[in-house]
């Protein structure tokens, strides 16, 4: 899937798929370890990068026990100055249902 994003969103973007990958590794796997359910995790790449910089990091993911099932990656066209939002909401929606997970 093929989304666009903003210069004014760039900043933050980058800042909050940051964040969100920092909590899911550090936070994420201690709150799922009551439940053994694990949630999904979705790449989402900066300004000029792409869905395959984390083949690394998926690989170490599944190395650890993670399922690959639960792995995904956002791809969107940095190119294009339009903020890729809404793609990326209909995205996490998409990985929910194809998951049964009610939270990535």
């Amino acid at each position: 899937m093929k989304s666009r994003i903003s210069l004014p969103f760039l900043a933050a973007g980058r800042f909050l798929a940051a964040t969100g990958l920092l909590i899911g590794l550090f936070l994420g796997p201690a709150a799922q370890a009551d439940s053994g359910e694990r949630l999904p995790i979705i790449f989402v790449h900066g300004q000029s990068g792409s869905a395959q910089q984390f083949e690394t990091q998926a690989m170490r993911f599944t190395s650890n026990g993670y399922p690959q099932g639960l792995l995904f990656a956002f791809e969107y066209d940095t190119s294009v100055a339009e903020n890729p939002r809404a793609e990326l909401d209909a995205y996490i929606d998409g990985v929910l249902h194809t998951t049964g997970a009610d939270a990535v």
